[in-house]
């Protein structure tokens, strides 16, 4: 990695040195200028004449500036802790840029001010883009998208192969091991579109808000004398949608948003044998391992204000929000414990049918997720029996009857 950098550094020095080279060479070949037997004189601008910026693209001016680097990196020492610090990768980069069409007085048709900044782009861990249009009699629109990249890796195991190890078992601890770690990236935009803007009875509001978040990821589950790492892919998607009025009545100002934002969690653990950190055999290990417990859920929200001003003298501003989230009930997990060590117990239980959204006139299917048994109840109220010896718990997931056809039934 070193010797990459340097290479890098002193391919990047020879092609500067090159450039002003260049450049030197063109301006000592450009022709000096011929003396003129009677030079005409300048023509002198009135003082206050406006100086125009930018150049001249018909009924619009444009504007622009952009900033390019690169970054070498050489690092020494533990480069996990290196990215888990600042995460800067080696690389082209996009410092700032800025783009900047705006119409001349009365002469923009489709918009009147369009601008584009961006800043962090390349092998900067955090990105940005914004997006501005407006026609101020008609529209503006505003968009933001960021990234962000996000790495935590630290060796924070002193000795993670020695851990409840006896003396006879020796053997050298995993240099690279830690607690926690996570590798993923967030991706997130804001988009929003206002109708009339400069109108100040009413103004329509639209927007969206997407917002994505993924990668791979591990935690430490410690048990039975051994450290276990939990490796795991995160995966989350969010969405916001908005729409809403704002303007004034008479003299009380008033503002209208509706939003509504759908959301979903797909992250799961699949494991097959998994030795854990600890190698002494004596210690506890898994077969498997497995977390696969999807999410889906929605948020309603309303917002409501109005503020007005009497006499000039008493400001009243009254504000309403009210916010409803649910889920689709689409996975439900019901978990049954003996917490007795030695002896079998047994009983009743009960299922809170209205709350999961199960019909008590149809059965339902209990599949164990530990086990792979599937159990077929119906009612509210059904019988379980715990053998610590064989099983201290059951995790059951719901199944819902959908329908039967030629008397096989299907359950989800």
């Amino acid at each position: 990695m070193k010797n990459n950098a340097t290479r890098i550094l002193s391919r990047l020095a020879q092609l500067a040195l090159g450039l002003s080279l260049l450049m030197g060479v063109v301006v000592a070949q450009q022709p000096s200028p011929s003396p003129s037997a009677s030079p005409k004189k300048a023509e002198a601008k009135p003082l206050d004449a406006p100086i125009e910026a930018g150049e001249d693209a018909g009924n619009y001016t444009i504007t622009s500036s952009i900033e390019l680097g690169y970054r070498g990196i050489r690092v020494d020492g533990d480069l996990n802790k290196y990215r888990s610090d600042l995460n800067y990768k080696a690389g082209p980069r996009l410092f700032d840029s800025s783009f900047l069409v705006k119409a001349k007085e009365g002469k923009g048709t489709v918009f009147d001010t369009l601008l584009l900044t961006s800043t962090g782009w390349g092998s900067d861990p955090y990105s940005n883009l914004r997006i501005n249009i407006e026609k101020p009699e008609l529209y503006r629109f505003d968009a933001t998208y960021r990234r962000f990249k996000y790495f935590r890796y630290l060796n924070n195991f002193v000795n993670p192969n020695w851990v409840f190890s006896p003396a006879s078992f020796s053997v050298a601890p995993n240099p690279v091991t830690g607690l926690h770690g996570y590798n993923t990236n967030t991706e997130m935009g804001d988009f929003d579109l206002t109708l009339l803007p400069k109108n100040r009875t009413i103004r329509f509001n639209l927007g969206i808000s997407p917002e994505r978040y993924g990668g791979p990821a591990f935690t430490d589950y410690h048990v039975g004398g051994n450290e276990f790492s939990l490796r795991s892919q995160l995966s989350s998607r969010a969405t916001d949608y908005r729409v809403g009025a704002d303007g004034q009545v008479g003299a009380i100002d008033f503002s209208f948003l509706q939003g509504f934002r759908r959301f979903t969690d797909d992250s799961l653990i699949n494991l097959g044998a998994t030795p854990g950190i600890n190698l002494n055999p004596a210690v506890a290990s898994f077969t498997s391992f497995n977390r696969n417990e999807p999410a889906r859920g929605n948020v309603k929200y309303t917002r409501f204000s109005a503020h007005t001003l009497v006499a000039k003298r008493l400001d009243i501003t009254g504000r309403i929000v009210y916010s409803k989230a649910t889920d689709d009930l689409s996975n439900l997990i019901f978990v049954v414990v003996n917490l007795d060590p030695n002896y079998k117990q047994s009983g009743w239980v009960d299922l809170p049918l209205q709350d999961f959204a199960l019909d008590p006139r149809q059965p339902y299917q209990m599949r164990d997720l530990l086990t792979g048994a599937c159990y077929l109840w119906s009612g509210p109220r059904n019988y379980v029996e715990l053998d610590p010896q064989r099983l201290v718990a059951h995790i059951f997931q719901v199944r819902r009857h959908l329908r039967t056809e030629h008397d096989f039934d299907y359950f989800l």
